[in-house]
C-alpha cells in the first residue's frame, strides 16, 4: 500500500512492531522495509513478546537514525544480546525524549563505553519509565555514560526491588531538581532460605529508601503499594517520604488493594502515614489520593471510605483526601 499510495506515509504518527511468535526477523528488517516511507513517526513501540533475539544487519542501527521524528519509544519484552546492544538501539532516535522499558534484559551486562561516548548525539530524555528492568544497576550507570546532564522531568519505577534501591538513588540525586513527577513502587518477594514462612526479601531492609533530597522541585508523587502486607507496605512509604525534602509537592497518589475484610484495616499502619504527612515539607500538600483498581466491589469500598478518618485523621482534617477509581476521579 505504501509502494502504491506513498502519501500515507506521511499520515502515520505511531507504529507498532509485535512479530508473531518465531516471527522476531520482523523486528530486524522493518527499518530497511519502513524507513524512508514513514516520515512523520512520532510514537514507536517495539515488543518481542520474549521471543528470540533476531540477527540484526550491520547497519540496522544506522538506519534507525531515519526515524528522525520518532520522540517517544516503548521497549517490551525483549533480551538483547548485550546492554551494548540496547544503548545502540536507544541511542539510534535522535530526538528522543520519552523512553518506556518494560521486561527488558540482556545476556551480557557490558557495554562499551566508548562507543556511547564518541557520539554526536546525546539523550534528553524528558520522560522514562522503567518497569521490571533487570540489571538496574548497569541501565542506570549506561544512562549517566550517554546523557551530558539529564533533565528528566518525570520518572515511572513501579517495580522497585531492594537490589534496585542504590541505583535508583543515584538516579534520582543526578536528576536533582529536574524531577516534577514520580512514580514508585516496591514488589515483596519470598526468601528462597525461609519457604516455609511468610518471610520477604524487605525484612531487614525496611530502613533502605531512596533519598529525595535532591528532588526540590517535586510536584506529584505516586507510591505504588498494591500489595497484601499493609504493615510492611505502609512502614516503607512512611519511610520513603521521610526522605521527601521541603519541597512543591502537592499531590501525593497513594495506589491501594482495599482489603477484602474491615477487620484487616485496623491490623495496617497507616498512622505512620498520615503523621508524616502532617510534617512541614508537606505544607504546600492540596491532596492525597488514594487509587484502587477497578472493580473493586461497592460493600468494600464503602468500608475503606468509612475508615478513613480513623485511618488518617490528621490528612482528613485538612480536607486532602480523594478516592479514586481507575482513572475516575471521586471527590
Amino acid at each position: 500500500m505504501l509502494t502504491s499510495e506513498p502519501h500515507i506515509g506521511s499520515l502515520v504518527r505511531q507504529m507498532l512492531i509485535v512479530p508473531h511468535h518465531g516471527q522476531g526477523q520482523v523486528y530486524g528488517a522493518f527499518p530497511f522495509v519502513l524507513g524512508e516511507k514513514l516520515p512523520q513517526i512520532e510514537h514507536l513501540s517495539l515488543d518481542l513478546r520474549r521471543d528470540y533475539y533476531p540477527y540484526v544487519h550491520p547497519d540496522f542501527f544506522q538506519l534507525l537514525s531515519g526515524f528522525s521524528t520518532v520522540t517517544s519509544l516503548d521497549v517490551h519484552r525483549i533480551q538483547f544480546p548485550s546492554l551494548n546492544d540496547f544503548g545502540l538501539l536507544i541511542c539510534a532516535f535522535p530526538r528522543l525524549t520519552n523512553l518506556s522499558c518494560w521486561m527488558v534484559s540482556w545476556t551480557k551486562k557490558t557495554y562499551d563505553a566508548g562507543t556511547f561516548k564518541a557520539l554526536d548525539r546525546r539523550l534528553s530524555l524528558r520522560s522514562l519509565s522503567l518497569r521490571d528492568v533487570r540489571g538496574m544497576g548497569e541501565m542506570v550507570e549506561w544512562l549517566l555514560t550517554v546523557t551530558s546532564s539529564l533533565q528528566l522531568d518525570t520518572i515511572s519505577l513501579p517495580t522497585v526491588s531492594v537490589r534496585d534501591v542504590g541505583p535508583v538513588g543515584r538516579l534520582l540525586d543526578v536528576v536533582g531538581a529536574s524531577l516534577r513527577h514520580l512514580e514508585i513502587g516496591i514488589i515483596l518477594r519470598a526468601s528462597p532460605q525461609l519457604q516455609t514462612k511468610a518471610v520477604t526479601e524487605w525484612e531487614g531492609s525496611v530502613g533502605t529508601y531512596p533519598r529525595l533530597i535532591r528532588n526540590t522541585s517535586l510536584t506529584s508523587l505516586q507510591i505504588d503499594l498494591q500489595g497484601t502486607d499493609s504493615d510492611k507496605w505502609a512502614s516503607w512509604a512512611s519511610g520513603l517520604l521521610l526522605q521527601t525534602a521541603p519541597s512543591c509537592v502537592s499531590r501525593i497518589t497513594i495506589l491501594i488493594q482495599i482489603p477484602s475484610r474491615p477487620t484487616k484495616l485496623k491490623q495496617s499502619h497507616c498512622g505512620s502515614i498520615d503523621g508524616v504527612l502532617s510534617l512541614p515539607q508537606f505544607c504546600n500538600l492540596r491532596q492525597v489520593v488514594f487509587q484502587y483498581e477497578d472493580g473493586t466491589d461497592a460493600e468494600r469500598l464503602e468500608w475503606f471510605r468509612g475508615a478513613l478518618p480513623t485511618l488518617f485523621p490528621l490528612t482528613c482534617a485538612r480536607n486532602l483526601v480523594r478516592l479514586k477509581q481507575g482513572g475516575l476521579l471521586i471527590v
